[in-house]
């Protein structure tokens, strides 16, 4: 045993060298028939010839990477059979012979001998394809160790990559494209913290399913996401698939499998933040996501007005809800990551969203939630303290998202500057320039949002202007405190309302505490330095 366990070792460092034809020269009859031995002895009751078989998994791995004549022979002579068995059996980890650790070693090394297997290699694509997919594969993509779903993504790739009709299957497979939408939004989650920007719009559970720090160079689940999105019809169809589909009730939750209490990002979310991602690697200047995204801008804008009217329709309870609860907050959720691709296609100009927009009052829309969310926050708070978010936190990113969106969507659009003052949306946009610590960006976004509303727009300045003058606090606080009573004051109207002190009161939209207003000349009612709104000195471009 020890001779056979040095002689293994000895072959795995020599099949490392690069050159092709020393790994074709090492891969003879008796070491196949040898690898193949020992890939079975996992049927054998010695646990001491477990490590032989790890050793004879890595031989092959390393024999077969660019070297199309061992792979051929892998295939032909039924060792990708014996390694998809083993592969098989260590996923179930029975702990007869081998421990948990053991059994994801072994995982590892079959995903890995595949994928080196499948690159160049046609026939073996095509036998692997037709007898795995999409059960499998869309387990492995999905599998909870990043090495086993990084190389299945990458065997994916490679499957998909030249075939059409294979692509057209992935996009139209839910068992293999929701895992694959969550591994890309892992990744693209991870890239945007470690760049130090946007990171902030995408869930805790994606940030926690990026599978490597290499991934961070490339991804295989991310590389295929963006081969469906290069494609305006596979695009469609993928969104269609992972359940976004515009004239569905979306009044309840829609979820898409997972174990019971298990808390997921929607995978139509996660397919979503990937395609936001890609949209700014592209700069929307002709790239594919963006030629994707023309061809589901009014599928998107369709869903994303059904889901703000619903939204609407929400009262506290079902938004603390949602806080506690992911699966009840997947229409937030997709919400979101509809608005948050909008809103970087309508800072690249692209016509296609200001046409949804205006069709389906998108801008209008995302304010009156805006404001619902503003109001709704407090009182969840007041009626029972301090709540353990659900994991990814829904709020988080909640406001500022939709906040930018209506920022880059009223951008030099008459429209949809109308639209925020015949909604009543202004004041809403004043009571969001202030910090957040759930909103990174909040402030910024909403004083962009202002100057849009507010350029070359006389009656919207005079509507910001007539704000201002309104009531910001009331001259007798002190009386009223000791009397037991606060007051607040609506932004749009001016009107005050009188209630007990601490009593959650359903504000109507734009009301905030007068104790601590936000100034309506900029200031948040700390003490800041205020800002004129209707002559903001801001960035004459859109922002990403």
């Amino acid at each position: 045993m020890d001779a056979i366990a040095d002689s293994l070792r000895h072959a795995v460092r020599a099949s490392r060298e690069c050159d092709p034809a020393v790994r074709t020269s090492l891969c003879t009859a008796d070491v196949l028939d040898g690898c193949r031995c020992l890939i079975r002895l996992r049927d054998a009751p010695l646990r001491s010839a477990w490590p032989l078989a790890l050793d004879a998994l890595r031989l092959l791995r390393n024999l077969c990477a660019r070297a199309p004549d061992v792979q051929a022979r892998l295939l032909d002579e039924g060792v990708i059979d014996e390694v998809f068995g083993l592969l098989a059996w260590a996923r179930a980890q029975p702990d007869r012979l081998a421990s948990p650790a053991e059994c994801a070693l072994a995982a590892r090394l079959c995903v890995q001998v595949v994928a080196n297997a499948l690159v160049g290699n046609a026939r073996a694509q095509s036998y692997v394809w037709a007898a795995h997919f999409p059960r499998l594969i869309g387990e492995l993509v999905g599998d909870a160790d990043a090495s086993v779903q990084s190389c299945a993504c990458m065997c994916l790739f490679t499957c998909v990559r030249d075939d059409p009709s294979r692509q057209r299957a992935l996009a139209l497979s839910a068992d293999a494209l929701r895992p694959l939408a969550r591994s890309a939004a892992g990744v693209v989650a991870a890239r945007r913290r470690t760049a130090g920007g946007g990171g902030a719009t995408v869930s805790s559970d994606a940030r926690s399913r990026c599978p490597r720090e290499s991934e961070l160079e490339y991804s295989w689940a991310l590389a295929t996401v963006d081969l469906l999105l290069r494609s305006a019809e596979l695009a469609a169809l993928a969104l269609a698939t992972v359940g976004l589909t515009a004239g569905r009730d979306v009044r309840g939750t829609r979820g898409d499998g997972g174990a019971q209490g298990e808390e997921r990002e929607p995978a139509a979310a996660c397919l979503l933040d990937a395609l936001d991602y890609l949209l700014e690697a592209d700069e929307g200047a002709g790239g594919g996501a963006g030629r994707a995204l023309d061809g589901t801008t009014s599928r998107l804008g369709t869903e994303l007005a059904a889901l703000l009217d619903a939204l609407c329709d929400w009262d506290e309870a079902q938004y603390a809800r949602a806080l506690l609860d992911v699966r009840a907050a997947e229409p937030l959720l997709l919400a979101r990551a509809i608005a948050r691709v909008l809103g970087t296609a309508a800072a690249q100009r692209s016509d296609a969203v200001g046409a949804a927009a205006h069709a389906h009052g998108l801008v209008g829309g995302a304010a009156a939630l805006l404001a619902r969310l503003l109001a709704w926050a407090p009182l969840v708070l007041a009626k029972d303290g301090p709540v353990r978010l659900s994991t990814p936190s829904v709020a988080h990113g909640l406001k500022s998202t939709f906040v930018r969106f209506v920022a880059n969507a009223t951008y030099g659009d008459r429209r949809a500057q109308r639209a925020l003052r015949e909604g009543g949306a202004l004041g809403t946009l004043l009571c969001c320039c202030r910090d957040d610590d759930e909103n990174p960006q909040l402030r910024e976004w909403a004083l962009f949002a202002v100057r849009n509303a507010a350029d070359a727009c006389s009656e919207n300045q005079a509507a910001l202007a007539q704000i201002e003058r309104a009531p910001r606090a009331v001259a007798n606080a002190r009386e009223l405190e000791a009397a037991g009573m606060e007051v607040r004051v609506d932004r749009l109207s001016g009107k005050l309302r009188v209630h007990p002190r601490g009593a959650p009161v359903a504000a109507p939209i734009g009301d905030v505490p007068a104790a601590t207003p936000p100034d309506a000349r900029g200031g948040g009612g700390d003490g800041r330095t205020p800002v004129s709104y209707t002559h903001l000195t801001l960035p004459t471009k859109r922002i990403v």
